[in-house]
C-alpha cells in the first residue's frame, strides 16, 4: 500500500511524484485545509466597501501581491496534478463541483498557501487584515484588479487540471545536478525528522492514529516552509539576486529534462514515503482496538468469499470501502468502529480497495468514502461521502425498513 503524504508541497514538479503522493498533504486534512482561507478568493465573495484609507499605498500593496502570485505557484501545481488524477482516476463520473470541492478541502492548497502568505506579511511586517482592506480599497484599480483577477484565474485552471506557467531565473554556478539533489534529501530527512518528533508526542498524549484530532495535532505543528528555508540556506543560496526557493524550483525545473535526475528523485521520494507510512502505521494494539468488531477484507478473493458465507445468514452487512490515501476513508475509521458496536447485529467488513481493485468496479463505487449495504447478497444501498450521521440513518432503515430515516 503506497504513502498518503503529498510531498510535492516542499517543491515545484508535481509529475516527479507517484499517484498518492500527489493526492493528500496528510490524514485528516479536511480540518486543517478547511480552516486555512485564503483571501485573495474570497475576496470576490463581498462587495463591501472599505469607508477608511488603507495603511498600504498601492504600490506597496502591488508589491506584496505580485510576491504572493509567484510563491503561489509551487501549491497551484500541487493543486493541479491532483486534479490531473483525480480526473483520470474518476473518468468523467463525478460532477466537477464535487471534485473541486474535495481538492480544496482535502489537498494540502489552503494550508500551503496559509504559510506562503504569513512568511511574505511578516517579512514586509504587515497584517492579514491589512493587506485585505488595501485589496478592497483599490478594488477599482485597474492594476489591482488586472492582478487579482489573474490569481483566481490561476486559481481556477489549477483546480481544472491546468499547470501554472512557472518562471524560470537563471541559476547560479553552485547550482548543480548534485546540489540540487542534495538540498531535496534535506528537506525529505527535515520533515521525517520532525514527523516523527510529532507523531511520538501526540501518541505521548493519548492520541490514536485514527483520530482525527491526531492527524490535525500533528499537520498544524509540522513547518514544512521553515524545513525548506533552512535546507536552502544550509546550502548555500542566500546572497543571490532570485531567492533560494525561485532557485531551487528553476533548478529542478531545468534537471527535470534528464531522465537519469528524474529517476533518482523518485527513488528517494518513494524511500521516503515508506518511512513516513511506517512512521504513522497503527500498532498492533491500536489496530486490535479499532477493529475488533470490523473483519478486514485485503483482496479480491476474500471479498467473494466472506460475502457468499454472509450471503446465507439473513443479517445486515455494512461494507467500509477505504484506502490509505483516502483522509475522509480514514477519518471516519473510529466512527464507524462505533458504529460496529452500537449495532451487534450488523456485519461490518472493511474493504482496502487498493488490495481488491476489481470489487471497487463491480460494486460500483465512484468516489470515496463510500459504505454498501448489503442483505442476502443483494446490494441495497450505497451510502456516499463522510457523513457519519448519514450512514447511521441508513442503517436504522436497513434495520427497520417502515422508519422513514431521512
Amino acid at each position: 500500500t503506497q504513502s498518503t503524504w503529498g510531498l510535492s508541497l516542499v517543491l515545484c514538479l508535481p509529475p516527479f511524484f507517484s499517484m498518492t503522493t500527489r493526492q493528500l498533504l496528510f490524514w485528516g486534512g479536511v480540518a486543517a485545509a478547511g480552516a486555512a482561507a485564503v483571501y485573495i478568493y474570497n475576496q470576490s465573495q463581498t462587495k463591501e466597501k472599505v469607508k477608511s484609507g488603507p495603511q498600504l499605498t498601492k504600490e506597496y500593496l502591488l508589491v506584496i501581491l505580485k510576491e504572493i502570485q509567484r510563491e503561489m505557484q509551487t501549491p497551484l501545481s500541487e493543486l493541479a496534478a491532483m486534479s490531473q488524477q483525480l480526473r483520470a482516476q474518476t473518468r468523467g463520473s463525478v460532477p466537477d463541483r464535487e471534485l473541486e470541492m474535495y481538492l480544496v478541502h482535502q489537498g494540502p492548497f489552503a494550508s500551503h498557501m496559509k504559510q506562503i502568505e504569513e512568511a511574505i506579511y511578516s517579512k514586509h511586517e504587515v497584517t492579514e487584515a491589512v493587506v485585505k482592506k488595501a485589496t478592497k480599497y483599490y478594488d477599482s484599480d485597474d492594476e489591482i484588479t488586472a492582478l487579482t483577477t489573474s490569481m483566481r484565474k490561476m486559481y481556477a485552471d489549477a483546480l481544472k487540471g491546468a499547470m501554472p506557467s512557472l518562471s524560470t531565473v537563471d541559476l547560479p554556478e553552485i547550482m548543480t545536478p548534485e546540489l540540487t539533489l542534495s538540498i531535496f534529501q534535506k528537506i525529505m530527512n527535515g520533515i521525517e525528522t520532525e514527523v516523527a518528533k510529532l507523531v511520538k508526542a501526540a501518541r505521548a498524549a493519548g492520541k490514536n492514529p485514527r483520530d482525527p484530532s491526531f492527524s490535525e495535532q500533528v499537520q498544524s505543528q509540522l513547518d514544512v516552509t521553515s524545513i525548506r528555508t533552512k535546507a536552502l540556506s544550509d546550502s548555500g543560496l542566500t546572497g543571490f539576486k532570485e531567492s533560494p526557493q525561485e532557485i531551487f524550483r528553476s533548478a529542478l525545473q531545468k534537471y527535470a529534462e534528464d531522465p537519469t535526475f528524474a529517476l533518482m528523485i523518485r527513488s528517494q521520494s518513494e524511500m521516503h514515503e515508506k518511512k513516513l507510512q511506517d512512521l504513522l502505521k497503527l500498532t498492533d494494539e491500536e489496530e486490535k482496538g479499532l477493529l475488533k468488531r470490523i473483519k478486514k477484507i485485503e483482496s479480491d478473493a476474500q471479498y467473494k468469499q466472506v460475502m457468499a458465507e454472509l450471503a446465507t445468514q439473513d443479517k445486515l452487512v455494512v461494507v467500509d470501502f477505504w484506502a490509505v490515501w483516502c483522509g475522509p476513508c480514514l477519518q471516519l475509521g473510529p466512527v464507524v468502529a462505533d458504529l460496529s458496536e452500537e449495532f451487534p447485529t450488523v456485519e461490518f467488513l472493511r474493504v482496502d480497495l487498493d488490495l481488491a481493485e476489481k470489487t471497487s468496479e463491480e460494486v460500483g463505487l465512484r468516489m470515496m468514502p463510500t459504505f454498501g449495504l448489503f442483505r442476502n447478497g443483494e446490494k441495497l444501498e450505497l451510502v456516499e461521502g463522510p457523513d457519519a450521521q448519514l450512514l447511521k440513518r441508513r442503517i436504522e432503515a436497513q434495520l427497520e425498513p417502515t422508519i422513514v430515516a431521512l
